[in-house]
């Protein structure tokens, strides 16, 4: 998990089962199994600038005899929020990432909240242009579900990564729209004189 700027921080994992993003999910032999691992956490941002950008990756897995085998990791957030209790559709949003083959792409599903902008590539999801939170609460799901189809099947899952980034504050854009608009009257001014 990483942050944009040295102002960001994030507050203690609830971890049940004792998973966090720096643990190695992993399913392998023995018939066929499911591991579901939630935990949530509250991102803040303490510096002058606020929340604008959500991302979430995939690191290396591995998926071996593929038939039916799947990793699915989906993050539920509250923007302005420390709980999803409450939280409006206008604020609440998702991003979720499911793979069924070696380090192949994800399938991505993506609820946007109000206002904001789906910036996602092929492997990460991202969503970007709200702007107006410190606070964001999250919830991240980590599903791994391994069927039994022969002997040495696995489904693993050895990180992942989310990233939270950061935009100026809205007066930080009135200050430097003042400042250009000082600059062309001052090269206006040069010009009549």
């Amino acid at each position: 998990m990483g942050g944009g700027t040295a102002g960001l921080t994030t507050a203690q994992f609830s971890t049940p089962g004792g998973r966090g993003t720096n643990a190695t999910w992993s399913l392998s032999s023995g018939g066929s199994h499911t591991m579901d691992s939630q935990f949530t956490y509250t991102v803040e941002n303490t510096s002058s600038a606020l929340i604008d950008l959500i991302e979430l990756s995939l690191g290396p897995n591995t998926i071996t005899a593929n038939s039916g085998n799947t990793i699915t990791v989906t993050e539920v957030f509250c923007l302005g929020q420390t709980s999803l209790t409450g939280c409006s559709s206008a604020h609440e949003g998702s991003i979720s990432l499911a793979l069924s083959t070696q380090n192949g792409t994800p399938t991505e599903t993506i609820t946007l909240p109000t206002g904001a902008m789906n910036c996602s590539t092929a492997t990460t999801g991202c969503i970007t242009g709200f702007g107006t939170y410190s606070t964001v609460y999250i919830q991240t799901d980590v599903i791994l579900d391994r069927v039994n189809n022969g002997g040495g099947t696995t489904v693993a899952l050895n990180s992942l990564t989310e990233y939270f980034g950061d935009a100026p504050e809205p007066s930080t854009f009135v200050l430097l729209g003042s400042a250009l608009a000082g600059v062309a009257l001052l090269r206006l001014r040069k010009r009549i004189v």
